[in-house]
């Protein structure tokens, strides 16, 4: 019996895979910086009783001044002070928030040096996530319908 004409997926496994990876960036399913719902780190302990923020498990904390975010308020655990664990770039594969999610539950992305986002693990939901995931459960069904059956004994 012959084969397709083409590859299944139009290129190799390998070439798709990669490209999967860098054209969809975590960025798609962050919060932007403009839209996170952030306090004050002075009066961090207010947060519990802040009806405004009772849907939030991560609530970035800003400096005095209002502008850069000097921690993070952890429901269950408190204050925390800002860690290297807690960044990513915005430009990152969204395949790699969503390898580690289930360790590192947020991460604040980073564009030019600043802060240009937060993305959560209850952003996992969002649809590019589904496309990726689609993506690569047809990549691996098509790499291997491909594969030859001699091969495989």
């Amino acid at each position: 019996m012959k084969g397709w004409a083409s590859l299944a997926l139009g290129t190799s496994g390998t070439a798709f895979f990669a490209a999967i990876r860098s054209e969809m960036s975590v960025a798609l399913i962050a919060t932007p910086r403009a839209d996170l719902k952030c306090h004050r780190k002075e009066r961090w302990q207010e947060i519990e009783r802040d009806p405004d923020l009772t849907n939030f498990d991560q609530v970035p904390l800003i400096d005095g001044h209002g502008v850069n975010i000097a921690a993070v308020f952890v429901r269950g655990t408190g204050l925390v002070e800002l860690r290297k664990d807690m960044f990513m770039a915005s430009d990152a594969p969204l395949i790699s928030f969503l390898k580690s999610a289930d360790q590192q539950r947020f991460r604040f992305l980073l564009s030019d040096r600043s802060v240009s986002g937060m993305v959560t693990l209850s952003d996992v939901q969002k649809l590019p996530v589904y496309s990726v995931l689609f993506s690569l459960l047809n990549a691996v069904e098509m790499v291997l319908i491909g594969l030859d059956p001699k091969r495989l004994r």
